[in-house]
C-alpha cells in the first residue's frame, strides 16, 4: 500500500525569516514530529582512515565498514516533519552553499518549540541522539525510535506471507539444475559426496547470505530493519539512495542545502508514518510486543547511546607493546616453518589424489599453490624480523607494512594450510560431512594421529618435520586471530585525543540479545590464549576500578526455571548452586570411557597418575592428545563434554559438535545424546513441547512479549517450497536433496525457537537491569555502565562508592521476579584495574573475584576461594591500589 511521498522545503538562509514561525507553530502543535540529521565526518582522525582504507579524497573502501567519528562529526542539516504537516523541512546547517548557512541557534529555537508533551519520532535514535550531543551539544530527550519498534514488531529474517507465497526464488534455479546432475543417484540419509556437500552448503549455510542461499532469498522478502528497505516493504515507495544523492562528491558536506533536501527530509517524513503503520501492526498482531518496546527497549536505547558516548578507556601503548612481542614471535615461528618445510620437500610429482576428489580449488591449481610455497621456502630466513613477517601476506603483515602485500603467500589462509597439512605433509585429509577440515580440532586430530604413529613405528625426521608443521600453523592462526580482531583493529579505532575506543552496542539480533562493533567486545574471551587482551581495558580514570558482574549458569538456569525440570532445579535451586557440568560429563564420556561414572569424575583430583592409567589411560589424555595430571583431567573434562553438551544439546538437539571435537563416531554421538536426554528427561519434555508449539504456530512467545517468528518451523512451509521448486526436481535423487535441504532449514526453525525462547529471556533481563542501573548511576554518580558483555555488565566505579555500587547492582541483577519465580538468580563480581581476569603474575592489576578468593598471601588463607566478606573487599582495594 502506498502513500503520498514526501513534500520538502528548504530551509536556509534566504527564507528562515519567513517560515520560522510557521514551523515553529507546526512544530509546537504536534504531539509527533519526525527528526533526522544528515552529516558528514571528513575531519575523522587518521586511524579511521586507515581502518576503513579510505582513499585520498576520504572514501572508504566498499567493503570496509563504515565508522563515525562522533567527536569530529558535522551536523551538514537536519530535518523535521510535524504530524500532519504537509510538509517536511530541511534546515541548511553545512552543506557547501556556505552564504545559505544557518546557526545552530536558529534551528534549535525551532527544535525547542516541541511541547513539554511531544516526542521526537527517530529512525536509530542512538545514533543521532549521538552525534547531536557530540557535535551541537544538543540533547535529544523525549523521542521514539522506529528501528527498535521494528525489531520488537518482528525479526531479522520475518516477511510477509503474501510475498513468500509470491516469490519465486529465481536465483536458487541455477544450483537446482546442478543438484539434477550431482544427485542424480542420491537417496535420502547417504554421505554426500564433498561436491554434494558444497552445493547443499550453498543453499542452506547458516552463515551464508549470498543471493541464491535461502538466507539471501529471505533476506530478498523481509520487513527489513533500515529505513528504506522498511518502507519500501510496508508502504511501496523506494526512497532515494545515499549513493544516488552524493553522486560523485565523498560526503555531504560538499553538496549544497538544495541537492540534499529532498534526500534529507524524507527520513523525517517516512519514518513518522512507519511509526504508525509499526504501532498499529503490533497492537493488531502481538499488544505485548508493544508493551516490551515502550517499557524496556526504547528505555535501552538511551543505555546504548550513554555508553557508545562516553566510550571505553584503553592502554594505548600495552596494545602496541603487545604487537611488538606478537611480531617478533610471528618471525620467530615463520623461520621454524620453513625449516619444516624444507625438511618434506620436494612435493611428489603427483597432487594429492584425494584433494583433487574433495577440494575443486585444489584440483585446478595445485601446482600454482605449490610453486607458492616452494618460492617461499626458497628465500630462506631473513635477520630482520620485519622483512620476515612482510614477504607473506595477512593481517600482521598489512599491519607491520601499512600495506595489502598483493599476490603474497598467506600461509594461515585455509588453501594454504591445506596444502601444507595435507599435500606437503602426505596426510589422509580429515573429512567432516563432506568437507575437508584444516581448524584447530582438525590440527588437534592430526597431532594424535602422528603421536600415535611415533609409538607404533618411532619417531623419524619425516614425522618431526610435520608435526613442526602443526605446531607452526597452530600458533600463527592464534597470532593473526589476535592481530586481526584485536590488535590492529584497537589501534585504527583508538582516538589519539581521549584515549578511548567507542563501541557502538544494539540489540537488532533475532534473539534480541545485544550486539557490539567496532571493536566487539562480545569477542573478549574470559580464558585462553587471547584472555590478555581484556587487560586493554580501563577504568574511566585511575581513581575509579572496573567492577564486573556475570550471573551464573544463566542460560542454564533459564531452562531450569521454564522446563522445571527436577535435575535442573536440584543444582540450581538454592545458593549456592551446585555442579550441572560433572554429571552431564560422566554421561557422556562413558560412551568412549566405560569405566567412566560421575562418582570417578568428582573423584579424580584425589587420584595419582597411575591410579588413573590402570583404570583407563583415555582419561588423562586431551583432545590434542596431550597428557594431563588428574586434577586438570577433571576440570577439562567438565568443560570440554560436560559444559560443552550442557550448551551443545539445547540449542541443536543433539551433542554433534562435542562429538566433532572429540571425534567420536556418529554412532557414539548418538549414544552420548540418548544419555544426556535421559538424564534431563523433563527438559527434553519441555523443547519438544516447544518446539511442537513453534510447528504449529510459526512462532514461540518469549516472556517478555516479543515473539520469534518462524515460518519455516511449520508443515505449511515446507509445503510451500516443494510447490515452488517442483516442476525443476523431476528425479528420486534431486529430490531427495531438496527434501532433505527442507528438513535442515526446517530443523534449524525448531532450534532456532528454542535458542530464542533461552536467549531471549536472557536478553530482557540484561536489558532491564541496565535500564535500572543507568537510572541509578544517573541519580547517585557512583558509577557509569561502560558496556554489557554477553551476560556480564561492566562499570566504571568510584572507590569510595565500591560497596555501595556492588549492594545496589547486586540487588537489580538478581531481582527478576515475573522472568525467575521460583528459582533464584545468582551473579558473581570481580573487581579490577583492567578488565583482564586477576593472575599475580600476568595480570596483576586484574579483575579479583569477590565470589571465590583468589589464592594470595594478601588475603586470610581461610579465605582463599571463598565469598570476601566487606573488610577483604578492602584488602583487595589496598592491593589495587598499591599495584603499579
Amino acid at each position: 500500500m502506498s502513500v503520498a511521498s514526501c513534500k520538502t522545503v528548504l530551509v536556509d538562509r534566504t527564507n528562515i525569516h519567513v517560515l520560522k514561525p510557521v514551523i515553529i507553530d507546526l512544530v509546537s502543535k504536534a504531539a509527533l514530529t519526525g527528526l533526522d540529521i544528515e552529516t558528514h565526518d571528513a575531519d575523522r582522525h587518521e586511524g579511521l582512515n586507515r581502518f576503513m582504507r579510505c582513499d585520498g579524497d576520504g572514501r572508504k573502501a566498499k567493503n570496509r565498514k563504515l565508522v563515525f567519528d562522533a567527536r569530529r562529526t558535522t551536523v551538514t542539516g537536519l530535518s523535521l516533519h510535524p504530524d500532519g504537516a504537509d510538509y517536511a523541512f530541511y534546515f541548511n546547517l553545512a552543506h557547501a552553499d556556505v552564504e545559505n548557512r544557518l546557526t545552530w541557534a536558529e534551528v534549535k529555537e525551532v527544535l525547542d518549540a516541541r511541547p513539554a508533551t511531544g516526542y521526537w519520532v527517530i529512525h536509530n535514535a542512538a545514533f543521532e541522539r549521538v552525534m547531536m550531543r557530540a557535535a551541537l551539544g544538543y540533547d535529544v530527550t523525549r523521542y521514539v525510535c522506529t528501528l527498535q519498534m521494528a525489531v520488537s514488531a518482528y525479526g531479522p529474517d520475518n516477511y510477509d506471507l503474501n510475498r513468500f507465497y509470491a516469490a519465486d526464488f529465481a536465483p536458487v534455479r541455477p544450483l537446482l539444475s546442478d543438484a539434477q546432475t550431482l544427485f542424480r543417484t542420491y537417496s535420502y540419509g547417504d554421505e554426500m559426496t564433498t561436491p554434494q556437500a558444497e552445493l547443499f552448503a550453498k543453499i542452506v549455510g547458516k552463515e551464508s547470505d549470498a543471493s541464491y542461499s535461502y538466507n539471501g532469498l529471505v533476506h530478498g522478502v523481509a520487513w527489513g530493519y533500515g529505513l528504506k528497505q522498511a518502507v519500501k516493504s510496508w508502504f511501496g515507495h523506494q526512497m532515494s539512495s545515499f549513493a544516488e544523492t552524493l553522486g560523485e562528491n565523498v560526503h555531504m558536506g560538499q553538496l549544497t542545502g538544495a541537492e540534499v533536501s529532498e534526500y534529507g527530509a524524507e527520513d523525517s517524513f517516512w519514518c513518522l508514518k512507519l511509526y504508525h503503520r509499526l504501532l498499529d501492526f503490533m497492537l493488531r498482531d502481538n499488544p505485548q510486543a508493544a508493551q516490551a518496546y515502550f517499557t524496556q527497549e526504547l528505555p535501552a536505547v538511551e543505555v546504548f547511546a550513554d555508553m557508545n558516548y562516553q566510550g571505553w578507556r584503553l592502554n594505548h601503548p600495552a596494545v602496541e607493546a603487545r604487537r611488538l612481542v606478537e611480531r617478533v614471535e610471528t618471525a620467530k615461528i615463520l623461520r621454524q616453518l620453513r625449516a619444516a618445510c624444507a625438511a618434506l620437500l620436494p612435493f611428489p610429482d603427483d597432487p594429492h589424489e584425494r584433494l583433487v576428489t574433495h577440494e575443486s580449488w585444489y584440483g585446478k591449481s595445485w601446482a600454482k599453490k605449490r610453486r607458492a610455497i616452494e618460492s617461499w621456502v626458497a628465500l630462506g630466513d631473513s635477520a630482520d624480523d620485519c622483512t620476515e613477517v612482510t614477504r607473506l601476506a595477512g593481517s600482521m603483515s598489512e599491519g607491520w607494512s601499512g600495506a595489502k602485500t598483493k599476490g603474497a603467500l598467506n600461509v594461515t589462509y585455509w588453501q594454504t594450510a591445506r596444502a601444507l597439512l595435507y599435500d606437503l605433509c602426505r596426510e589422509k585429509p580429515i573429512v567432516i560431512q563432506g568437507k575437508v577440515q584444516s581448524d584447530a580440532d582438525c590440527r588437534g586430530k592430526l597431532v594424535i594421529r602422528l603421536q600415535k604413529r611415533i609409538k607404533e613405528e618411532g619417531e623419524s625426521p619425516e614425522t618431526t618435520a610435520k608435526l613442526a608443521i602443526i605446531a607452526s600453523l597452530s600458533a600463527l592462526a592464534s597470532i593473526e586471530q589476535r592481530s586481526k580482531l584485536y590488535i590492529e583493529p584497537y589501534l585504527m579505532l583508538c582516538d589519539p585525543e581521549t584515549g578511548r575506543v567507542y563501541p557502538t552496542i544494539s540489540s537488532k539480533l533475532a534473539t534480541r540479545r545485544m550486539a557490539m562493533e567496532t571493536p566487539n567486545g562480545m569477542q573478549l574471551a574470559k580464558r585462553g590464549e587471547s584472555v590478555f587482551v581484556r587487560g586493554f581495558f580501563l577504568a574511566d580514570n585511575d581513581r575509579e576500578v572496573q567492577v564486573s558482574e556475570d550471573w551464573s549458569s544463566i542460560e542454564l538456569v533459564t531452562i531450569g526455571e521454564m522446563s522445571q525440570d527436577p535435575e535442573f532445579k536440584r543444582v540450581f535451586g538454592q545458593l549456592p548452586y551446585e555442579d550441572l557440568h560433572l554429571g552431564a560429563a560422566a554421561d557422556a564420556l562413558a560412551v568412549v570411557i566405560p569405566e567412566m561414572n560421575e562418582e570417578l569424575l568428582k573423584a579424580l583430583d584425589g587420584l595419582d597418575v597411575a591410579a588413573v592409567q590402570a583404570i583407563n589411560p583415555r582419561i588423562l589424555m586431551n583432545r590434542a592428545g596431550e597428557v594431563m595430571e588428574p586434577a586438570k583431567a577433571k576440570k577439562y573434562w567438565r568443560t570440554e563434554v560436560g559444559k560443552g553438551s550442557n550448551f551443545n544439546y539445547w540449542y541443536s538437539g543433539a551433542l554433534s559438535t562435542v562429538g566433532e571435537r572429540l571425534g567420536w563416531s556418529p554412532d557414539q554421538m548418538w549414544e552420548a545424546t540418548d544419555r544426556y536426554r535421559n538424564r534431563f528427561q523433563t527438559a527434553e519434555a519441555w523443547r519438544t513441547d516447544l518446539i511442537g508449539f513453534a510447528r504449529r504456530h510459526g512462532y514461540v512467545q518469549l516472556p517478555d512479549g516479543h515473539r520469534r517468528v518462524r515460518f519455516e518451523a511449520t508443515d505449511h512451509w515446507a509445503t510451500a517450497m516443494r510447490q515452488k521448486f517442483s516442476q525443476h526436481l523431476t528425479q528420486k535423487g534431486p529430490n531427495d536433496f531438496f527434501a532433505k535441504l527442507l528438513s535442515a532449514i526446517q530443523r534449524r526453525a525448531w532450534n532456532q525457537s528454542v535458542n530464542a525462547m533461552i536467549q531471549g529471556t536472557c536478553a530482557a533481563m540484561m536489558k532491564r537491569t541496565l535500564v535500572r542501573l543507568h537510572k541509578e548511576a544517573r541519580a547517585t554518580g557512583w558509577f557509569r555502565l561502560i558496556a554489557p558483555i554477553h551476560d556480564e555488565v561492566v562499570a566504571s566505579v568510584k572507590v569510595k562508592h565500591l560497596h555501595d555500587y556492588i549492594r545496589l547492582s547486586r540487588e537489580i541483577m538478581c531481582d527478576h521476579p515475573d522472568l525467575f519465580p521460583t528459582l533464584p538468580l545468582h551473579c558473581t563480581v570481580s573487581v579490577g584495574k583492567t578488565f583482564e581476569p586477576f593472575d599475580a603474575v600476568k595480570a596483576p592489576k586484574g579483575q579479583i573475584e569477590l565470589d571465590e578468593a583468589p589464592k594470595v598471601d594478601w588475603l586470610p588463607r581461610e579465605k582463599w576461594g571463598k565469598v570476601l566478606g566487606r573488610d577483604e573487599v578492602d584488602a583487595v582495594m589496598t592491593y589495587l591500589e598499591g599495584v603499579r
